[in-house]
């Protein structure tokens, strides 16, 4: 009775220190990511500065052409105002002769009066500022700009499902075997392999990512769901249904399939990057060269649960930090990006 008792108590003492490593996690999580926080934002003002800076003065340069256009109508208009002047006081000197001398200029100088009054045209219409130009839409140019500035990625890596051997970059894209990230266990983490799971799961539609494999050995990539609609990360991969080509190390050329036939499938070139393409409503799962546009294979399965991205770099035994998989970004529309 008392040995069962002393065994409880150490199973809570256990947890109890479970817990205590997790909020001591979570703190230094906080920290880290509140200062990849402000950086990100401190990025995205630096990038809206400059093209508040950069639209101001495309505004002051076209400010400056309607002057100049202005200017030079104006002092076009104080020359002929001049002259304009100058014919009057040669009037009022006429006016003065005798009449013999007046008929005499009278045609002339009716001639250059005409002349002189013709030249004047009416305003242009390109003297105003186009106000619409630079005011409209100026909040979706500005979003379009910072798109074309920002790499966007379709999901990131899941660092709380990081198995103990990975390293995952500060911004999540990118895992290695550099040592865990999280120095202990807490659920929800792959614990049997070096794998791990995308950020986002899907339940329906068509999604596409891209994997740069750049020149790992030994990788996995697909997707996992459970079998029960309960994924549970997981002792044993059996528990749930996984789906993936995978490369083992020292077979260049080729990778395989994961369902029982271990289809192997030739390349035409080394394979770089890894098109994944998920169709859950109609149960496809589609892998493709993405350098060479080559479908590699597909899977024709129905999906019950929720399907994550799955992904698992080199061997328990195998140990290069060198070695990285990356999650590609994408070109995606305004109207395209994932709700978060």
């Amino acid at each position: 009775m008392k040995q069962a008792l002393e065994r409880r108590k150490e199973q809570y003492a256990s947890q109890r220190q479970r817990y205590e490593d997790i909020m001591d996690q979570n703190q230094k999580q906080f920290l880290t990511t509140a200062t990849f926080i402000k950086n990100d934002f401190q990025k995205l003002h630096n990038l809206l500065q400059e093209q508040e800076k950069n639209n101001i003065s495309d505004l002051q340069v076209e400010l400056e052409q309607k002057t100049n256009l202005i200017d030079g109508e104006v002092k076009h208009l104080i020359d002929a105002i001049a002259n304009l002047d100058e014919q009057l006081k040669e009037l009022d000197k006429e006016l003065n002769a005798d009449d013999h001398v007046i008929l005499k200029k009278s045609c002339s100088q009716k001639r250059r009066i005409a002349c002189i009054a013709g030249k004047l045209k009416p305003i242009a219409k390109d003297t105003l500022i186009n106000i619409s130009h630079h005011r409209g839409y100026i909040k979706y140019r500005a979003c379009r700009e910072m798109l074309s500035n920002i790499e966007v990625v379709p999901f990131t890596f899941d660092i709380n499902t990081a198995s103990p051997w990975l390293g995952v970059s500060e911004d999540l894209t990118k895992v290695s075997k550099t040592g865990g990230s999280i120095p202990f266990e807490t659920p929800g983490r792959l614990e049997s392999v070096p794998g791990i799971l995308g950020s986002r799961g899907f339940c329906c539609g068509s999604h596409t990512w891209e994997v740069s494999l750049d020149n790992v050995r030994s990788w996995r990539v697909g997707v996992v769901s459970s079998t029960d609609g309960h994924l549970q990360l997981f002792k044993q991969e059996s528990e749930n249904k996984y789906l993936f080509i995978y490369k083992e190390e020292g077979c260049d050329g080729m990778c395989r399939v994961s369902d029982a036939s271990k289809i192997e499938l030739q390349l035409i070139a080394p394979l770089e990057i890894v098109r994944v393409k998920l169709d859950f409503d109609e149960g496809e799962l589609s892998f493709y060269d993405a350098e060479n546009e080559i479908l590699l294979y597909t899977f024709y399965d129905y999906f019950s649960s929720k399907v994550f991205p799955y992904f698992n770099i080199g061997t328990l035994e195998s140990h290069d930090p060198a070695e990285f998989l990356e999650i590609c970004s994408m070109d995606l529309c305004l109207q395209n990006l994932p709700r978060l």
